[in-house]
């Protein structure tokens, strides 16, 4: 499952994928998502993998894909992860996004979020 939480207030979304995402759920998100980067860049993204099984194939080329298109239009992305293979999709996920990166484990969502607002602060000041 692929599900988007916007912020109004800022420019954080959040990304949470966890069970099994498929091409079709990535296909229906990207046209929130285009709107999102044309409207709020550079975006500040935090992913959530929770309880991730796999991503088919089709998917996950069409979201790498799609971030690598926005690679310039994202300032920070926080990687929430925990289990080894949510490490090495949150791995494959920094070379097609552009700004910092930082990993966290599930129950430190306060702090990525808090990152990703130092950047916002930063940035507006």
């Amino acid at each position: 499952m692929l599900e988007i939480n916007e912020t109004y207030a800022s420019d954080i979304v959040r990304l949470r994928l966890s069970g099994i995402v498929t091409s079709y759920e990535v296909e229906q998100a990207i046209p929130q998502l285009d709107r999102l980067f044309s409207e709020r860049k550079p975006l500040r993204l935090l992913v959530e993998l929770l309880g991730l099984e796999s991503i088919e194939p089709m998917a996950a080329w069409e979201e790498l894909s799609f971030l690598a298109r926005h690679r310039d239009e994202t300032a920070r992305v926080a990687l929430i992860v925990d289990t080894p293979g949510e490490r090495i999709v949150a791995r494959v996920t920094e070379f097609f996004t552009g700004g910092e990166h930082r990993e966290f484990h599930h129950g430190e969502e306060a702090e990525a979020r808090a990152w990703l607002r130092a950047t916002q602060e930063r940035i507006s000041s």
